[in-house]
């Protein structure tokens, strides 16, 4: 899904950007009302933010155009204003806008407005780890359901975090340096990783290569190693598309 933010001011619109973006959408960023509307014209957003005073075009004459041109029939557009008075909110509705957002803004602000105009697919903590299971398929979640107390914002945030990391860097550099000690620790490390997301074939894997180092076997660690690469690799791209699932719980 995407979202278009129209603002004059790049770091009000970069902020808005980054907040949307935590909440697992793509956006794209218009400078002023005339941009914002060649890009209406060329592709379609599922929601558009647009700030009311700015140059070339304000948001005002932009929204004109919108509804001349019947550029989002079933696009909310969301006038994002510093006015703070109801008078003013209800103005820009009889303008055309679907809703108004005050600045300053903030996350529990933007994910509820997102909710509300149908953005974001309101479930309940049963049906997000119902969907996550579907999703993950070849994870045990059972493990981290108990672990994460059944909050699964908890786990995708977890998740998040294992992204960032590269556990198989830190096996490969301790074996490419033969450091026996920090080599254990690394895989170790790996084994309890994969268990605490429900990656019980990367976790058996990661046992199987400890082992593998007690008895000094290094043709079958390097099996062993090769199987728990090719298992981290999937899962990597399972994750890249679950991690999407965090905005749709409330």
């Amino acid at each position: 899904m995407a979202i278009l933010i129209v603002d004059d001011a790049e770091m009000n619109a970069e902020l808005l950007a980054e907040m949307v973006g935590q909440l697992g959408f793509n956006t794209e960023i218009a400078f002023n009302g005339q941009e914002a509307i060649d890009l209406l014209r060329a592709k379609s957003y599922d929601l558009v933010f647009m700030d009311h005073l700015m140059p070339v075009m304000d948001g005002m004459m932009a929204m004109s155009v919108i509804k001349e041109e019947n550029l989002c029939p079933d696009i909310p557009v969301v006038m994002v204003t510093a006015n703070d008075s109801s008078a003013d909110g209800q103005f820009y509705l009889n303008a055309g806008f679907s809703d108004y957002m005050q600045k300053p803004f903030s996350m529990d602000q933007i994910r509820d407005l997102l909710k509300k105009h149908g953005i974001i697919k309101t479930m309940n903590i049963g049906e997000l780890w119902d969907n996550l299971s579907a999703e993950m398929k070849g994870m045990n979640l059972d493990r981290p359901k108990k672990y994460f107390l059944f909050d699964p914002t908890f786990y995708l945030e977890v998740l998040n975090e294992y992204m960032k990391t590269d556990t198989l860097e830190g096996i490969e550099s301790h074996l490419e340096y033969h450091d026996a000690s920090e080599l254990k620790s690394a895989v170790r490390s790996a084994k309890d990783t994969a268990r605490l997301i429900g990656a019980d074939k990367m976790a058996d894997f990661a046992r199987s290569m400890e082992l593998d180092l007690e008895e000094e076997d290094e043709k079958s660690f390097a099996e062993h190693l090769k199987g728990y690469r090719q298992l981290e690799k999937k899962l990597r791209k399972i994750i890249s598309k679950v991690k999407t699932l965090k905005h749709s719980y409330s």
